[in-house]
């Protein structure tokens, strides 16, 4: 372990990146290797903590621009959105679907709407808590309310037809 250099460990970073072509392996090694040289460094097992001197190498602006057009949400086009909702129409989770597509309430979010979170009157819906589940000690998973991903509450106006769907699932 004494023998360990920032040399040697950056060579390895160069060498994976090259072979791998992305700096992504690198960062989930790094995630690794960081706590251990700090850990060795504070048993004595090393002379110098040199883990922060240590760079990850880059993604090229091109390749980076490129994960992004791969990744990037592509929302529906107008005719793709009316076949949709068309396809759906009678359908036993339209209303859900409806709710999900005129909102842009996430998943959570939506499972997590209740009779309250909507205003029939005033025509809006708050978006103000999402359901999750996790994992319990028993290896179980538990279902549990919580706050939305960023913590904030949203109040969305509602489309006539959309009230039209929900007014009507809420009867049946």
């Amino acid at each position: 372990m004494k023998d360990l250099k920032l040399e040697a460990i950056q060579k390895h970073y160069l060498d994976l990146f090259e072979k791998t072509d992305s700096s992504n392996q690198v960062k989930e090694l790094h995630k690794i290797i960081n706590p251990c040289l700090r850990y060795a460094f504070n048993k004595g097992d090393i002379l110098r903590d040199f883990s922060r001197m240590l760079q990850i190498p880059r993604d090229s602006p091109e390749k980076i621009q490129a994960r992004i057009g791969q990744n990037s949400v592509k929302p529906l086009t107008r005719e793709e959105h009316m076949l949709f909702i068309k396809g759906i129409h009678g359908h036993e989770l339209e209303a859900l679907f409806r709710t999900a597509i005129d909102t842009g309430a996430r998943q959570g979010e939506l499972f997590a709407l209740t009779w309250h979170d909507i205003d029939f009157e005033k025509k809006i819906i708050v978006i103000n808590k999402s359901y999750s589940y996790s994992k319990g000690a028993t290896d179980t998973f538990i279902g549990q309310t919580g706050p939305t991903k960023c913590n904030e509450i949203r109040r969305n106006k509602l489309a006539h037809v959309l009230i039209e769907i929900l007014q009507q699932h809420k009867v049946n």
